[in-house]
């Protein structure tokens, strides 16, 4: 309990809850005002625990001249022993001051009336407060507003009224990690819910990503049905498809009584295999082709992205109708095994799901197995793309068009402009306007970068080279593109660093310690691992002229990440790829 260590003060504490006879209260007590935050909070648990009455342990730390005790002592509330859910069980001068001192002390008093309205129950004093607390700027008070509602909604309260608050709040990644824990804490009775907010195709993107996560520790049948119901209905959006589907994975892995419906999982296994022969046939016809645009390299490459991404989907359905942990080896062996193991693999799919159904699943898994089927025009595979649902793959078509040049292109450029997808018709608005100025002869009136031209750069750069374009997509969403005069600083020698740059245009000049200068121009990236750590600078960067630069800075990066996941896939990639080829 002395330890310097916060930790080890924390989880000492952590262990004497399993032994309440033998607790020292007053070294316990002393440690409910600790300077760190886990700290005080496990010694209240303890206090709570060896206690006859917790709930004269909670009023008596309430009544501290310390704000920090108070706040860990209604941390605790809610919690095993600690309820204190019946009206009056905290003094109404303490609430009446706290409603005095929230308005005019801060974020600390907010954060304190938010996690003190737990104690209030079922009072009608509790909405009227909480709401604003709820929907505050500051993630801290927002974040214990969203506690409380979490424990209001358990049990005998059980309101439920709080549940669209809890579910927005998915949204925000300041907020997202509090509002998950609260939304599992309510069990089976807001599954229904969220059921219905990931299938209301209006709610916010960011939100209905987040939902699986959630479902996925809500382990009762309801919530598999609910699932693989959504999954049939070919959501467009392709990350939250992937979401939804590790979610039932680990609904699988986790609970082997919960029953997979194979009606519903072949279902949508044959409409990969549909989508995932599209994506085959349409990149093969490329190659053949030999389109050297840098758009149309572009949509060769997310073509065959999509039919990899495709591919993991197929073997995740059907780790839901087969033993899991073979399924997913087979995946590993067909993804990046040798031929032996990859032999291996298919043949043992064979023998697990059947010849028939095997042989239908290559085009999907093997590659090279789909067949050139009828010959058909670059025009009408690009048309294609253009018409369908996934956003990424009509943009890169929209732009391989629009280098053809070609008479029908202006016509299906309108037509895509049009369209409902937002994505898709702001690229063809401005690839028309491209097409308007080379007709007049004159510059377009907006020289800004779109998510394409940011994506040519973004996948020059060497740690970004193995992931996926719509990865690139991604960060490309969040890369700024500045101007910057001569001699402006970038990077200043043994000093952090806190964005990536790639030169759109111009030259930067880069110098090392022992005074060797590089000339950075077009298509080159420096500063890059500013993204990975903060570690001084290498070199020095200044503009040798006036120059446009893509920055991506790393509090943006984080942000990003947290909201995508799977976008450390390929970062992760290549750092290993990098480290090899140290090693070698």
């Amino acid at each position: 309990l002395a330890n310097p260590s916060p930790r080890i003060r924390e989880r000492a504490l952590d262990v004497l809850t399993d032994f309440p006879e033998d607790t020292d209260w007053q070294r316990v007590r002393d440690l409910a005002e600790d300077p760190d935050e886990h700290v005080r909070i496990a010694a209240v648990r303890v206090l709570c625990g060896a206690a006859s009455d917790p709930e004269d342990i909670i009023r008596s730390l309430l009544d501290s001249s310390e704000r920090s005790v108070r706040v860990a002592a209604l941390s605790c509330l809610g919690e095993e022993g600690t309820r204190m859910e019946r009206a009056g069980a905290v003094p109404p001068e303490y609430f009446e001051r706290l409603m005095s001192e929230a308005q005019r002390d801060g974020v600390e008093a907010r954060v304190e009336l938010a996690l003190a309205l737990m104690a209030l129950g079922d009072d009608p004093r509790v909405q009227y407060a909480l709401g604003p607390l709820l929907r505050d700027p500051e993630p801290e008070v927002a974040g214990a507003a969203l506690r409380t509602a979490g424990r209001l909604g358990r049990g005998r309260l059980g309101r439920r009224e709080y549940f669209p608050n809890l579910i927005s709040a998915l949204g925000s990644a300041a907020t997202r990690e509090v509002a998950r824990e609260a939304l599992v804490s309510q069990g089976e009775q807001v599954e229904g819910t969220l059921a219905d907010y990931l299938e209301d195709a209006s709610v916010e993107p960011a939100v209905r990503r987040n939902i699986p996560a959630v479902l996925a520790r809500i382990p009762v049948q309801a919530t598999v049905d609910d699932l693989l119901r959504f999954l049939a209905i070919g959501p467009a959006d392709r990350l939250l498809r992937y979401r939804t589907l590790r979610a039932l994975n680990e609904l699988r892995v986790g609970d082997s009584g919960l029953k997979f419906a194979e009606e519903a999982v072949m279902q949508t296994v044959e409409r990969e295999i549909e989508t995932s022969a599209h994506h085959a046939g349409a990149e093969s016809m490329l190659a053949r082709l030999d389109v050297t645009g840098p758009a149309a390299r572009l949509l060769q490459r997310s073509l065959s992205d999509a039919w990899l991404s495709g591919r993991e989907r197929v073997f995740r359905l059907l780790g839901l109708l087969y033993e899991p942990e073979g399924v997913y080896r087979s995946y590993l062996s067909v993804q990046s095994g040798s031929s032996r193991a990859r032999a291996n693999a298919m043949e043992w799919l064979e023998r697990t799901v059947g010849h028939a159904l095997s042989v239908r699943l290559a085009p999907a898994i093997q590659e090279g197995k789909v067949g050139r089927g009828r010959e058909r025009e670059l025009r009408e595979v690009l048309i294609e793309l253009m018409g369908g649902d996934d956003s990424w793959l009509a943009g890169c078509a929209a732009w391989a068009a629009l280098e053809m040049r070609e008479p029908w292109v202006r016509e299906e450029l309108q037509r895509a402009r049009a369209s409902a997808n937002t994505e898709l018709g702001h690229l063809a608005e401005q690839a028309l306007a491209r097409l308007d100025s080379e007709e007049k002869g004159t510059q377009p009136e907006s020289e800004e970068m779109n998510l394409i031209e940011k994506v040519f750069l973004l996948q020059q750069v060497d740690l970004l080279s193995d992931a996926s374009a719509e990865q690139l997509a991604l960060l490309a969403s969040i890369a700024e593109e500045i101007e910057v005069k001569p001699g402006t600083v970038l990077l200043r020698q043994e000093e952090p660093t806190e964005a990536l740059y790639v030169v759109i245009r111009g030259a930067v000049e880069l110098r090392r310690a022992d005074e060797q200068v590089l000339t950075a121009q077009d298509g080159t990236a420096f500063g890059t691992w500013a993204l990975i750590d903060e570690s001084p600078s290498l070199i020095a960067a200044a503009a040798v002229e006036t120059s446009g630069l893509l920055r991506i800075t790393r509090e943006d990066f984080y942000d990003l990440l947290a909201d995508h996941t799977e976008l450390a896939r390929g970062l992760l990639k290549g750092l290993a790829r990098r480290v090899r080829s140290l090693v070698g």
